[in-house]
Formats: structure tokens, C-alpha cells, sequence
């Protein structure tokens, strides 16, 4: 997942000057570009037969 490292990192530690609408609003961004990039990752396994390989 290194291409989300950024956005898995600022999950960790959003930092403290944030007010807690600001928190929610990075929350959600970092949260939207990591299912983004799962959602581009699995698309290529849309057919039934090759999703059940991936997932063994």
C-alpha cells in the first residue's frame, strides 16, 4: 500500500493544531483515497472465478 503510505500515516498522527472540523474533514480524505486505491487494486478481479483466486 505504499502508494496510500502518506495518507495511512496522517490516520496515525493528524497532528494537534487541527480544529475537530478539520480533523474529520483529513479523516475522511485519507479514508476516500485508500478505498480509491483498494477499488483501483481489485478492479481488475471483477469476474467471479478470478476473485475467488485472489482472495485464497
Amino acid at each position: 500500500m505504499r502508494p496510500v503510505k502518506r495518507s495511512l500515516k496522517l490516520l496515525e498522527n493528524p497532528g494537534d493544531n487541527l480544529t475537530e472540523t478539520e480533523h474529520v474533514e483529513q479523516t475522511r480524505q485519507c479514508l476516500l483515497k485508500i478505498g480509491d486505491h483498494i477499488m483501483n487494486t481489485t478492479s481488475d478481479y471483477e469476474e467471479q472465478e478470478l476473485a475467488s483466486e485472489w482472495r485464497k
